[in-house]
């Protein structure tokens, strides 16, 4: 190290403990702004502004707002909502804030929690900026319904409780580890943890799945011959594995939940563009369940499911749904009152005029309602022979770019509509990078607390950057 000094020569300028202690965050700072801006096209594709509400450790609440385009999620800044009193105007002024940064004409929806005091934010929002829309975390949605069954239904909640005594039970002595192994030729429990209530019935899945072997080990000699085999819980946990209404119950609680699951790990895999299936996902996991309503339990799940569902059924779900080519063109489209009226909300929007032209946004609508028939109908370039072998396999939003020419004014909307994401989650993407006390201590100057949010700032979106690169990857 002192030869490369000495090598600057007798003028060297040693860098002061401003500089050493501030530059290279500065600089690190403005090249991930700088990078931030090029590598996205949000007025092309549109991008969604998410809430995400964490709890730390000590029970504080704060909320990270982040952006999400096609090419990834960025993070922006978080805020401490611990005060419930002063949410709504602290998310109000952050919102707003990220719409003068980023540009009302790139955001097309803001993501948040179902909780009062966001909603309000949002709507008040809303009044100001005309033309976006709020969506729900679909995740956190199908994650509540999952909730809800094992809250509601008694059968759910006892065997839910069975299972989780068994894995613990299994989980608390190594030489019990080992038995189960040497019986599942080394299949474990482990699996993704998405959210409290998936992984709950998730667990009942892996159980069904290691069924027999289960039942062979605590019917084995080894076992037997085990000291735990003669405790009080030992006895307990072999009676439930060795009664054959456990599983035929857990069968029954997973023909509701596997629909449910099912969707819920598609949208969180981001295994495909998820606004333009979330409307079709749920309803196929809805004729799943119908098909089983002689059930014990159907009615309760039904009336869950419609009660968590049907108040956040937004246009943008159902115009998606509409816009898809993948769905649109194939067999199992259903053309109904629901899927032509519910629409309108969304198109009505998009078509504001910000001079509040009545007549202009009336004839951009009716504009837009003729290029949606052409669609329909496969009116020129949407008939092509190059669109309809890409169909099913191109980006749904890339397919309207391609192919969408003809109708410049709905190619905008569709490729803006059909980018955008359902969900606050997804990936396994953790925003916190450390304990929020470090990020937020109570007694800190305000500058070295700036400071720390451009430190934050930078970490999450390195880790973000990694994260797009082995996506891409593959």
């Amino acid at each position: 190290m002192f030869e490369l000094v000495g090598k600057c020569g007798s003028d060297f300028v040693l860098p002061s403990y401003h500089e050493l202690e501030n530059v290279p965050l500065e600089k690190t700072m403005k090249n991930t702004i700088n990078m931030l801006k090029y590598i996205y096209d949000w007025k092309k594709t549109g991008c969604s502004i998410i809430c995400d509400e964490w709890t730390d450790t000590k029970g504080r609440f704060y909320c990270h707002f982040l952006i999400n385009s096609p090419e990834g999620t960025i993070y922006l800044k978080s805020i401490d909502t611990s005060d419930f009193s002063e949410t709504i105007e602290k998310v109000f002024k952050v919102l707003d804030e990220i719409f003068e940064v980023v540009g009302e004409e790139s955001i097309v929806q803001v993501i948040i929690n179902n909780a009062p005091n966001y909603k309000v934010a949002v709507e008040v929002l809303m009044e100001k900026r005309k033309r976006i829309f709020w969506s729900p975390c679909v995740i956190q949605l199908l994650d509540g319904i999952l909730e809800d069954f094992e809250n509601n239904l008694s059968h759910h909640q006892i065997i839910i409780g069975k299972c989780k005594k068994i894995i613990a039970f299994i989980y608390s002595s190594t030489i019990v580890i080992l038995m189960l192994r040497d019986f599942t030729k080394g299949k474990d429990f482990n699996g993704p943890t998405i959210t409290r209530s998936a992984t709950a019935y998730l667990t009942l899945l892996y159980l069904i799945d290691m069924k027999d072997a289960l039942i062979a080990m605590f019917s084995s000699e080894q076992w037997k011959s085990n000291k735990l085999a003669k405790t009080k819980e030992g006895e307990e946990i072999q009676q439930i594995v060795q009664d054959c209404r456990f599983w035929r119950e857990m069968v029954y609680c997973l023909i509701f939940a596997v629909p449910i699951i099912e969707v819920l790990l598609k949208i969180y895999s981001n295994e495909q563009p998820t606004m333009g299936f979330i409307y079709k996902e749920m309803n196929s996991a809805k004729e799943s369940l119908q098909s089983w309503n002689n059930i014990k339990g159907y009615q309760t799940i039904w009336k869950i499911i419609k009660e968590r569902w049907n108040p956040i059924l937004h246009p943008q779900y159902i115009a998606s749904y509409l816009l898809n080519p993948q769905l649109h063109y194939d067999s199992t489209f259903k053309s109904t009152s629901e899927v032509n009226e519910g629409p309108s909300a969304w198109l009505a929007k998009m078509v504001i005029d910000y001079d509040d032209d009545l007549s202009m946004t009336a004839e951009n609508l009716k504009k837009i309602e003729d290029q949606i028939a052409d669609f329909s109908t496969s009116k020129g370039l949407f008939g092509s022979e190059d669109a309809n072998l890409m169909r099913y396999t191109k980006h749904p939003a890339k397919w309207w770019d391609s192919y969408g020419k003809d109708c410049p004014e709905l190619q905008r909307m569709a490729i803006r509509l059909l980018s955008l994401t359902c969900s606050s989650c997804g990936s396994g993407q953790s925003w916190t990078a450390y304990d929020d006390e470090q990020v937020y201590p109570k007694k800190i100057s305000c500058l070295f607390q700036e400071k720390l949010n451009d430190l934050f700032h930078v970490i999450q979106n390195f880790k973000s950057s990694i994260q797009r690169a082995r996506t891409k990857k593959g």
